[in-house]
This record gives structure tokens, sequence and C-alpha cells, in this order.
């Protein structure tokens, strides 16, 4: 019997030291703004200052560097829309090409059938911020400039202004 007032005694005390504290609150999750905040996660000194110091090295880190430091992240991003059009279930808008002295960047937003509304309302040349989930961001290898290609998914339309 006293053992079991014992066992009784050291389990209430284990347990009045651990789990039923207060849980840790969770922190909302990062958003990375623009691109370049996702270009400050490759490693220093391997983007180049000009289209021809490119190299397959370069390119492959830089790549390697985006698969494993913003790929899910979260990404806030302005762009012109230059097209919109359906992918599966997903509403895409392109993004209007932008030029940069070391790249050209190419992106594609995916909004998802809850957000068609928003997605209806756009008309080429508007020009939008949204945030969505980066799916991929990586360089293509092309001549003579590289190319930035950006896919983020369920999108949001942050903040609206016409283009016309």
């Amino acid at each position: 019997m006293r053992i079991a007032a014992v066992i009784a005694g050291v389990f209430w005390m284990a347990m009045s030291h651990c789990a039923f504290a207060d849980a840790p609150t969770t922190q909302p999750a990062k958003v990375l703004e623009g691109i370049e905040s996702a270009l400050k996660m490759v490693p220093s000194g391997v983007l180049p200052t000009r289209p021809e110091e490119w190299t397959v090295a370069k390119r492959d880190v830089a790549n390697s560097a985006f698969d494993q430091k913003v790929k899910g992240q979260r990404l806030k991003i302005h762009i012109k829309v230059s097209g919109v059009g359906k992918d599966g279930e997903d509403y895409v808008v392109a993004a209007e090409m932008v030029p940069t002295p070391i790249f050209n960047a190419a992106i594609d937003v995916h909004f998802t059938k809850e957000n068609a509304l928003d997605v209806a309302r756009l008309t080429v040349g508007d020009e939008i911020t949204v945030v969505g989930q980066v799916s991929v961001m990586s360089f293509d290898d092309q001549s003579p400039t590289p190319e930035l290609g950006c896919v983020l998914l369920d999108c949001g339309i942050v903040k609206e202004r016409a283009g016309r």
C-alpha cells in the first residue's frame, strides 16, 4: 500500500513538471520579401556581376541554395500581369519578364479556384503584389543571359494597382 502511494506521488510530481505546461506559441512563417531576399540565400561570391561570368558551377550552387533554403518558403513579390491562363485546377498569372543585369526573371503565380474572383478581375498590364509558396526557383542555362524561373503556388493578392 505504501509503495502504491509513493509511486502515485512520484507520478504526480513528474506529470506536474512536464507536458501539461503551456505549449510554446508558434511564430508565423517568415515571408521572404522580394526576389532579392531569395537571392541573398545564395552563398556570397557565387552570383556574378556580369552575365558573361556565369558558369555551370555558379548556376548549380545557386540552384542548390534555392532548393535548400527557398523552396517551400512564402515569397512576396510585385509583378506586372502579362497573361492569365489555367493549369489543371489552378489559375496561372504570368508576370512580365523582368530583366536584370545578370539574369531575366520569368515568374508564374498559381491561384486556387477559391481565388478565381480575384484572378478574374485582373487584366494584362495590372500590377499586383502577391504572396505564395515557392515551388520552383532555379536558373536555366540560356544564352546570352540566364533565366531565373520562379513558380509560386497557393497565391493570394496582397495589393493591386491597375496598369491601365
